[in-house]
């Protein structure tokens, strides 16, 4: 996959670091639900605050990979900004 724009290649580091930061913001969406449903409503914890928390677990890295992969090359391109031969 590549900008539009510019035409940089978006995989030219690999996918570790954006599968890194997507499973943590899934981890981190997921557990701030669950802790927060459990919390209001406690003593009587519905079966519904368990289910949204399946489906973010299902819906945010689904939908969040595109955003990391962005995230993670503009990280990297910071780091490590393309060679003199990079063209559009």
């Amino acid at each position: 996959m590549s900008c539009p724009g510019c035409g940089l290649d978006f995989d030219r580091h690999g996918w570790v670091a954006a599968v890194w930061i997507n499973t943590w913001v899934t981890i981190l969406t997921v557990m701030g639900w669950a802790v927060a449903g459990f919390v209001v409503t406690f003593p009587d914890v519905p079966w519904t605050v368990g289910m949204v928390a399946v489906v973010l677990a299902v819906g945010v890295p689904v939908l969040g990979l595109p955003a990391a992969k962005l995230l993670q090359t503009g990280i990297l391109l910071r780091w490590d900004p393309p060679r003199d031969g990079w063209q559009r």
